[in-house]
């Protein structure tokens, strides 16, 4: 299993190591950081010697700085959730909402149904909550749409039966999402055997072990975190999942990166301005870069749940997650109109 330290501010790596000049020699051999003192943050760096850490860390150094600094940033959050958030995401949640957005949910829940044994059970729920998403979006549309108050008194009890339906379906696919952690932390943790540089753990302790990530003293503050990797399939599923998603300051996991890019696309295609689409669309990853407090080692910590945002359905992922049907806006969105304010008024200024 490779270990790999991840500062969350620039650290030097003579003064981590201060006490210990051969191991400070051994860790630079290591990552191949020659003379470079400075520990970039997020970026990780191998601290254990096992047989196949080497070709793990290789793996890891391949990725993109913004990918690795989206996983350090991740388990700043979640701590020892984070690969298993990554393989849930990555093996289940994913593959759906691609199939949704290319063929829409009524094909996929069709086709779903026909082969039920090719579908896990958190697919099955993501799915059905979904659909009752919808339902109740479009019973509240219907509700819009007719004039009169008695007759929109008449929509309320249809609406307060699609609100049952979906409190129902998100606690199945909160059941079954945190299941699904569970499962794949359990793994992680049977497949862990570790191989740490001698004294490396004493070197590092301080950085590792403050309580509170925005104390303001050298033994409040948080410095850094490590991570633990035992497989190539595991990487795989580190790399995807940063790849996609990306951070709130509050710690949430947005997924909704496919449809982003399929936002500018289609307004390309259309005549529309693709360009306030881009910087619009862009923004929410730009204002996703604050770190905040651990949430919690137990998967009954952390929730799931879809929101309608600007562009379409996205998924939430984090702490406090438990109400199925929100309209609230998120720091993404602020982003959003807040940049897309300032390029009507650059391009206002152009004409």
């Amino acid at each position: 299993m490779a270990e790999f330290y991840m500062a969350l501010r620039a650290q030097r790596a003579s003064e981590i190591f201060a006490s210990d000049p051969d191991l400070l020699t051994r860790f630079s051999e290591l990552n191949h950081t020659g003379r470079a003192d400075i520990l970039v943050p997020g970026k990780p760096y191998l601290t254990s010697c096992g047989p196949n850490d080497a070709f793990i860390a290789g793996q890891m150094s391949a990725m993109p700085l913004a990918v690795q600094q989206r996983i350090a940033q991740t388990h700043s959050h979640y701590e020892d959730y984070t690969l298993p958030i990554a393989q849930t995401i990555d093996e289940h949640i994913k593959p759906v909402m691609e199939r949704v957005e290319l063929y829409g949910l009524p094909a996929v829940a069709a086709t779903m149904a026909l082969a039920a044994e090719q579908s896990s059970a958190l697919q099955k729920a993501l799915i059905k909550y979904q659909i009752a998403l919808e339902d109740l979006h479009q019973a509240n549309l219907d509700k819009r749409g007719i004039s009169g108050a008695r007759a929109r008194g008449a929509h309320n009890p249809i609406i307060s039966a699609k609100e049952a339906v979906v409190r129902q379906t998100h606690t199945e696919l909160l059941q079954r999402f945190q299941a699904q952690l569970q499962r794949y932390a359990a793994l992680n943790k049977a497949s862990k055997t570790k191989n740490t540089l001698a004294n490396v753990k004493r070197s590092i302790d301080v950085a590792n072990n403050g309580r509170n990530m925005h104390g303001s003293t050298s033994g409040s503050q948080r410095t850094a975190n490590s991570l633990q990797v035992s497989t190539s399939q595991q990487v795989v599923a580190l790399n995807n999942y940063a790849r996609y998603s990306r951070i709130l300051g509050n710690g949430t996991i947005v997924i909704d990166a496919g449809f982003r890019v399929n936002k500018v696309v289609g307004a390309h295609n259309s005549g529309a301005d693709a360009t306030r689409v881009a910087i619009t669309e862009g923004a929410g990853f730009a204002a996703s870069v604050g770190t905040g407090m651990v949430v919690g080692k137990v998967a009954v910590s952390i929730g799931i749940k879809l929101a309608l945002g600007p562009v379409g359905w996205v998924l939430l992922i984090g702490a406090g997650l438990y109400a199925g049907y929100s309209f609230s806006k998120t720091t993404d969105e602020f982003a959003k109109e807040y940049f897309g304010t300032k390029y009507d008024q650059m391009t206002r200024m152009r004409r």
